[in-house]
């Protein structure tokens, strides 16, 4: 007879993790940045330039976005609430600005490249 064994939660300095088991639409910019690494990755070995540049221009503004928009957190009455408010910084701005620029050259080069 086969003994079942559960295995144990994950911990981290003895309490256990929490792990995220649904999007948090909160937090959109990871996704951008990882929709931009897929791309990338996905049109590199191909040799599809136009869809690295797009990649790459998520990828730049999902970081600067993560940068904008830091976390928050406020206690009160024993409840912690987070919080991720937009707020300007120069490198997320920056950022923002060269992913926006390389996501919109690679849509050029998407539309004016001959078949």
């Amino acid at each position: 007879m086969a003994i079942l064994h559960q295995r144990a939660p994950p911990t981290f300095e003895g309490r256990p993790m929490q792990i995220r088991s649904n999007w948090d639409s909160k937090q959109w910019w990871n996704f951008i940045g990882a929709a931009g690494v897929l791309l990338a990755i996905a049109s590199a070995p191909v040799q599809f330039v136009a869809g690295v540049l797009m990649g790459l221009g998520l990828l730049f503004f999902g970081a600067g976005e993560w940068g904008n928009h830091a976390i928050h957190v406020k206690r009160t009455d024993g409840t912690t609430a987070e919080s991720y408010p937009w707020y300007p910084y120069f490198f997320g701005l920056l950022l923002d600005t060269i992913g926006i620029v390389l996501f919109g050259f690679g849509l050029y080069r998407l539309v004016a490249s001959e078949p």
